[in-house]
């Protein structure tokens, strides 16, 4: 909060008091309103007409409105406390500064505070050597462990208990819906609706009237400004920035983040700052040292500028000495001091600055910029999570699971810090901790078994103790005391199962998942190893008498790879019979022939009979289809495929299938249509449909078809994308886009580029946005039913879970980037965020609102980050709000409420659709619904999906919930109107130096 607008006069209620705002912002709201009933051009004509003649029916919330902050806030007094708020809480909401670090309360306190520091402060005392990890006295006077502040914590003899922090002024909680998602681009600026009255109209004396009356007169007047203002901000949300992005982290390969030396006091100061940043407030002490140590001195005299608003920001600031002044818009509204911070924004991405920072007398401040913070991020991430692998590797029951599970498992152990003579473990306690030591050394001693007993045993680094709890809950069998001083990683049992699984079917799954790989037909796929553990975990256990058949020569069958757990099968391919034993496989032939002619049911080319009680492990090409492009695995079409022994050489003349076409076997599920060729200079263009940051969507219709095929046109500005270091990714999303094909995801066409802009066609979706359905503007509702809420978000979960069965993570999920087409489905669509991953990244990009809490603190994020999204999406679909973003909320305020805050149970929801959302916005994001043991499918067959089939979805045969109204190909009335834009391709753009255009080389 800042304290002053001026050095010793403190902020002041806006000139008139509360009384006289209400009442010139009713008189400019009755204007308003006779303006917008005498105008039928007018845009808010329409809705204010409808709401005049016949009102909605619900009974209407003040809050539910976005009208801006200051108008809701006296809306809301108005009509449901004839009182005013007190000059205080109205202040609050009108000067937030949450954009910068709490403000010092007063500046004779400061000054105060100075002139003590001065007369009492000695000369600084030479280093005392060692570094900062010994100056800091953080191991040994340390109140929290060094790992994080999530580390458990042991049996202490003498705990010592932290100082309690400072206590700001807590913010009153509030969560009136969103609108829509927050576009966030720049810094919030510092601002309120007086601010922006160009001249205040003279005051005039209010009529009496009683309180029904005025309730009334309030009512109508809000109808009307929220008529007013939601059709203004849909009409102009196309000019706002949608999304927020980082440039590529650009570091040398002998790139080392800087270390400065500081003093005691300068550590302290530091230190201090930096625990009271939310920034960096799930980094424990050990893990802030090289952030302490690249921290550079910088100093500057009074009246000298340290940031200017609207400048991008590059450096994060901690004041040491001196004061420092906040200026918006030339505006005074704070001032700050010795251990205050601003702009942090600056380490996440690069925005505009949101006020001038000046020196309010001299003053001496530490910085680090983006580049070195993002550096030393992720580098402590990934060095932490190799060194948690290389402590599982070494565990012998460990070493047959896969890299993948070894991973998911890494991300949930957590830090123990133990000290001489702690008890890791107490005989005869129920435990379910599992320990694996990393530092330091711990004493096993008093085993016994019933009467057993055993010798003492010192355990070390990379040893382990406690194992049987992951598969048992018994009491503990010995003690466990530190010797030293250490740190282990303890894993429970149940959190083991509930993301891995029961252990016997874990190791199953890393055999299967190795033999897998093995196939030659599936090794020469080029599959990575996460499709192979997909695969693995999709195969189903089918068990044969003696004497059965598992298919016959010449007969139909489903195409499947077949793999023998016990028993045994003779396979037999006109004269040659082969026995195939446990650990076995068959089926290959199958799955070639199947992919290559699209066939959901084949002929089988051999006959397969078991000759024993017999278990074989099914992998069904339908499986595989989910998880890759299975013609992959398709040969010539006449060339022979070979397993060993058998052999079949099969022609896609051949009479087989012929009749298999004939009976209707081909089906649409299995046969993506082919693409159209398509020229750019045959392109036309009807009409915009869509802007962002870099680019825009038009509708074109190909002038060389007779009946004027229409395709959406997306064009980007090589320049823009250049200068934003974007290139990389519109390269891959070209390259995902064309390579993948799902029910509910946009089809692409082509591409091109040209001198200054690169081009993507894909087929036009003209039932318009997701988000026009969920906030319908003109009938004044915001969210849908649930029955239909339902049905888009199980379309929207099965196109994710196959984006993630290939790796692709798609990182920009909301409503305005689903698009529901002619017939009432939900397709995904702008994939310029989406990436290919097999390990976490860590590049910040996204819609503010939907981010998850790992992507705001830029600590690395995989395909989880979609989890959440979609955890928001379904909360919007239901509320017609976001559950952390309210209306004039700056963007540091909305990262806290992801990062820290909890969320209002979506009201009047079903306990199951509550359920779902409550799983998917875990902030932690190993913890979060579809990152558990059967990944996907905990979100694609939750209970809040039971009444709908998945299959028939997929095969369009379940009616839509609402269909659009599309007359023609040339119909764009469920798009807004985006005409008062100028077309980007007649725009003056820089050519392109020869080195940025040989960027796009690989487009």
């Amino acid at each position: 909060m800042a304290d002053s607008t001026d050095e010793d006069e403190p902020f002041r209620e806006p000139s008139g008091g509360f009384k006289n705002i209400l009442s010139r912002w009713n008189k400019n709201a009755a204007e308003q309103e006779a303006h917008i009933a005498n105008n039928p051009n007018h845009i808010a004509h329409k809705a204010f007409k409808k709401a005049s003649v016949d009102p909605p029916a619900r009974k209407m919330n003040p809050l539910r409105s976005s009208v801006p902050i200051l108008s809701s806030t006296m809306e809301a007094a108005s009509l449901e406390d004839p009182s005013p708020p007190p000059a205080k809480e109205l202040r609050s909401s009108m000067f937030s500064t949450t954009t910068t670090a709490p403000l010092v309360a007063a500046a004779e306190e400061e000054d105060a505070a100075e002139k003590t520091e001065k007369s009492t402060t000695p000369a600084p005392a030479p280093p005392k050597g060692g570094g900062i990890k010994d100056r800091i006295g953080m191991f040994n006077k340390k109140t929290e462990p060094p790992f994080g502040r999530n580390a458990s914590t042991l049996y202490r003899p003498k705990k010592q208990v932290p100082p309690e922090p400072e206590q700001e002024e807590p913010l009153k909680k509030v969560h009136p819906p969103s609108r829509r998602s927050p576009a966030i681009h720049q810094e919030a600026p510092i601002q309120t609706e007086l601010e922006q009255e160009k001249e205040e109209p003279p005051e005039e004396k209010p009529q009496r009237s009683t309180s029904k009356q005025n309730w009334l007169k309030l009512k109508t007047v809000g109808l009307a400004a929220r008529a007013t203002i939601r059709l203004t901000l849909r009409k102009n949300r196309q000019e706002m920035p949608k999304n927020i992005y980082q440039k590529p982290l650009f570091a040398q390969p002998d790139f080392e983040p800087p270390k400065f030396h500081h003093s005691d006091d300068e550590i302290e100061s530091i230190n201090k700052a930096l625990q009271k940043n939310f920034v960096f407030s799930d980094l424990g002490q050990k893990e802030l040292i090289p952030f302490m140590e690249a921290f550079e001195k910088c100093t500057f005299k009074a009246g000298e500028v340290i940031i200017t608003q609207g400048d991008k920001g590059d450096y994060f600031y901690i004041i040491y000495r001196g004061k420092v002044v906040f200026e918006v818009n030339g505006k005074k509204v704070g001032k700050a001091g010795k251990g205050n911070s601003f702009g942090e924004l600056a380490l996440l991405y690069t925005c505009p600055r949101a006020a001038t920072v000046t020196a309010y007398k001299d003053a001496t401040l530490f910085r680090v910029d983006q580049n070195t913070f993002r550096y030393i991020l992720q580098n402590q991430t990934k060095k932490s999570l190799q060194e948690k692998l290389d402590l599982l590797r070494g565990i012998e029951f460990f070493s047959q699971l896969s890299n993948y599970d070894l991973e998911k498992l890494s991300k949930v152990m957590v830090p123990v810090v133990f000290s001489p003579g702690d008890y890791v473990v107490r005989k005869g306690e129920m435990g379910n901790e599992f320990y694996v030591i990393q530092e330091g050394e711990i004493l096993i001693k008093d085993i016994s078994v019933g009467s057993t007993t055993y010798a003492d045993q010192r355990l070390g680094p990379g040893e382990y103790f406690g194992e049987r709890s992951l598969t048992t809950s018994e009491p503990r069998a010995a003690n466990a005391v530190a010797s030293t001083y250490g740190v282990a990683f303890s894993i429970d049992g149940p959190t083991f199962q509930r993301k891995l699984g029961e252990i016997s079917v874990l190791m199953k799954r890393a055999q299967d998942g190795r033999k897998l790989a093995g196939v030659p037909l599936l090794h020469s796929a080029g599959l990575s190893m996460k499709q192979f553990w997909a695969m693995a975990q999709s195969i189903k256990d089918i068990s044969f008498q003696a004497g059965k058949t598992v298919c016959k020569k010449d007969e139909l069958t489903t195409p499947a790879l077949y793999f023998v757990r016990e028993g045994r099968v003779e396979v037999q391919e006109k004269e040659k019979v082969k026995e195939i034993l446990p650990g076995g496989y068959f089926g290959e032939t199958l799955l070639s022939f199947a992919a290559r002619n699209r066939l959901p049911s084949v002929p089988s080319p051999i006959t397969v009979t078991c000759t024993a009680k017999t278990k074989l492990g099914e992998l069904r090409l339908t499986k595989c289809r989910s998880i890759f492009d299975v013609e992959l695995l398709a040969g010539r079409s006449s060339e022979a495929v070979s397993m060993g022994e058998i052999e079949c050489e099969c022609n896609e003349e051949d009479e087989l299938v012929k009749r298999l076409a004939s009976e209707n076997q081909l089906t649409e599920e299995f046969k993506p249509p082919p693409r159209p060729k398509v020229k750019l200079e045959d392109l036309d263009k009807i009409k915009l449909l869509g802007a962002g940051t870099f680019g825009q969507v038009w509708m074109v219709s190909d002038k060389n078809t007779e009946e004027k095929t229409t395709y959406a046109l997306k064009v980007q500005t090589k320049h823009d994308l250049v200068e934003e270091g974007q290139v990389e990714s519109v390269i891959q999303e070209r390259n995902i886009m064309s390579k993948v094909f799902h029910p509910f995801i946009v089809d692409f066409i082509t591409s091109f580029q040209d001198e200054k802009f690169v081009y993507m066609v894909v087929h036009l979706i003209q039932g318009g946005e997701l988000f026009s359905r969920v906030h319908d503007v003109e009938n004044n509702a915001d969210g849908i039913p649930e029955h239909q809420a339902k049905f888009y978000a199980l379309c929207i979960a099965d196109a994710l879970a196959y984006l993630h069965r290939q790796n692709y993570v798609f990182r920009d999920l909301k409503s305005e980037n689903v698009m529901i087409d002619s017939h009432g489905y939900p397709k995904l669509i702008d994939f310029g965020f989406a990436k290919y991953i097999t390990e976490k990244t860590f590049t910040l990009c996204g819609t503010p609102g939907y981010l998850p809490p790992e992507i705001v603190m830029t600590r690395g994020h995989d395909w989880s980050a979609d989890h959440w999204s979609f955890g928001v999406l379904i909360y919007d679909m239901l509320t017609g709000s976001n559950p952390f973003f309210y209306e004039g909320m700056d963007q540091m305020a909305l990262f806290h409420a992801i990062v820290e805050e909890p969320y209002d149970e979506p009201k009047g929801a079903s306990p199951e659709a509550k359920d779902m959302i409550s799983k998917l916005l875990v902030k932690e994001p190993d913890h979060r619904l579809g990152s558990l043991s059967r990944g996907e499918e905990d979100i694609l067959e939750h209970p809040w999906f039971a009444f709908l089939d998945l299959g028939k979805l997929r095969q369009r045969q379940t009616p839509a919930p609402w269909v659009p109204k599309v007359k023609d190909p040339l119909d764009s009335s469920c798009f807004d109107d985006w005409d008062h834009l100028v077309d980007k391709m007649v725009e003056n753009i820089p050519d392109l130096e020869p080195n940025d255009a040989a960027l796009f080389d690989k487009f």
